[in-house]
């Protein structure tokens, strides 16, 4: 039903820039995309900058929480929202960065890679996060190695092997109940003393016979020869016990961080970096508003950040309205 196939040129062609936009969104996932069907529905003249588009859907094999959508992929999904946008000539810088943005007598101007300077009323953040790293002992060395932040790219070449996974949250066990399908044993290990995912992924990590797991444990340690993961060593917190298991790969699934150095400089974060918003989405400064994972609201979900989106789009419209109104 959602075979969706997105032609590549379309993406491509050249766009003529304005001397000035209302409202520029810098990041192509669900909430920079929803911000743009919002914006352009709202008449404004706006221009979509991304990098690459899709966002950390890319890395979801499978969604079934996006009302309307059961059971699709998550590049499906990504595909959808972009044959909506580019259904409404939604103006596209796609492959490019933005190196650059400062505020001058109430505008924004945003250098470009290639030094290309855009003026704008607004701006909108929607730039996503990383994976979060581990920092243990040899995991750098064995990144792509059996090392891995990605379940839905990497588990496929683990099958009927044994993996770890590291995280206790929905994203840790979403993975480990995807690898369930493909590997031998999953052992996850949790930090905490209890997971802090939905209890449904829970109930069915409980319910899963080739899924163990330590809680209130860290990871110290991945062990490798000859450029390939051997095992792990982890640590029970409250013991102080040393447990090592015998795994071929390893997937770290602890969160993300978010994607702040562009704008890092210029709006208040909070201590783990994200952008701190109001309920416009507002950042701390006026006429810049961030969505999705770069913020720091909670819920790191599809469902919330396209949400995000349209309050940002609708609130940068009220900010452009006010301020024609003070002139």
């Amino acid at each position: 039903m959602f075979d969706f196939v997105l032609d590549p040129q379309v993406k491509k062609q050249p766009i003529e820039l304005l001397a000035l936009y209302d409202v520029i969104i810098i990041g192509a996932g669900p909430g920079g995309l929803n911000a743009a069907l919002y914006a352009k529905r709202k008449g404004l003249d706006i221009l979509l900058i991304t990098k690459t588009t899709g966002g950390q859907l890319l890395n979801t094999n499978l969604i079934d929480n996006y009302l309307g959508f059961n059971n699709i992929s998550g590049e499906k999904l990504s595909h959808a929202f972009m044959e909506h946008i580019i259904s409404l000539d939604v103006p596209l810088l796609d492959g490019v960065n933005v190196e650059k943005i400062t505020k001058e007598n109430n505008q924004f101007k945003l250098v470009l890679d290639d030094k290309q300077i855009i003026e704008t009323k607004t701006v909108i953040i929607a730039t996503g996060g990383n994976p979060r790293k581990l920092r243990a002992i040899g995991e750098e060395a064995l990144i792509g190695k059996g090392v891995s932040y990605c379940a839905i790219c990497d588990g496929p070449f683990y099958k009927d092997k044994d993996v770890l996974v590291v995280g206790g949250g929905n994203s840790a066990l979403e993975a480990a109940l995807d690898l369930a399908k493909i590997a031998n044993s999953i052992m996850i290990v949790q930090l905490e003393e209890s997971f802090t995912a939905d209890k449904i992924l829970i109930d069915q990590i409980i319910q899963t016979k080739n899924i163990r797991y330590s809680l209130n444990s860290e990871v110290k340690e991945i062990i490798g020869k000859d450029e390939t993961v051997e095992q792990v060593k982890y640590v029970n917190r409250a013991t102080g016990e040393e447990s090592f298991v015998a795994v071929d790969g390893v997937f770290i699934e602890i969160g993300v961080i978010p994607n702040n150095s562009l704008i890092k400089e210029l709006v208040e974060l909070n201590r783990f970096g994200e952008i701190i918003v109001d309920n416009d989405q507002m950042s701390s400064l006026s006429g810049m508003f961030a969505v999705g994972d770069v913020t720091d609201f909670p819920y790191k979900q599809i469902i919330t950040a396209a949400s995000q989106g349209a309050v940002a789009a609708l609130s940068a419209n009220n900010y452009i309205n006010k301020k024609e109104q003070e002139k």
